[in-house]
């Protein structure tokens, strides 16, 4: 029959809506908790860039105000900083997958902490 094989990666081709919607059809709690970690993960994920732009701002303005070059210091700074954000991500998410954290502070702690800490240099920055 054609439901008989589930591709790999069902959960990457289902839309927002079809995630939420397998996500509460779901009863054992394995299952349960993936679908919900794959949900809240794909609206973290996309939401992601808004917190890496809050704290590369402030940030590019530091490094540039402290060596004072153009961006040829400040642009790998970020790009490390993103890129240690997103691993802080995708480790969380990780573990929500293998039920260790729940996924709703798996997905959005990380973009909620780097959003405040953005936040906060900016206004330091201006002041």
């Amino acid at each position: 029959p054609s439901s008989f094989f589930v591709p790999k990666y069902h959960s990457m081709e289902l839309s927002l809506t079809g995630l939420y919607q397998e996500a509460r059809r779901k009863q054992a709690p394995d299952e349960k908790n993936k679908a919900w970690t794959e949900f809240y993960g794909r609206i973290s994920y996309i939401l992601l860039g808004v917190p890496l732009l809050l704290l590369g701002l402030p940030l590019l303005l530091f490094v540039y105000r402290a060596w004072g070059r153009d961006l040829s210091l400040a642009i790998p700074v970020s790009c490390g900083l993103a890129f240690a954000c997103w691993g802080a991500w995708g480790t969380l998410q990780s573990l929500a997958k293998a039920g260790y954290i729940h996924p709703l502070p798996a997905s959005f702690s990380i973009p909620i902490l780097i959003s405040t800490v953005g936040i906060i240099l900016l206004l330091r920055e201006d002041s």
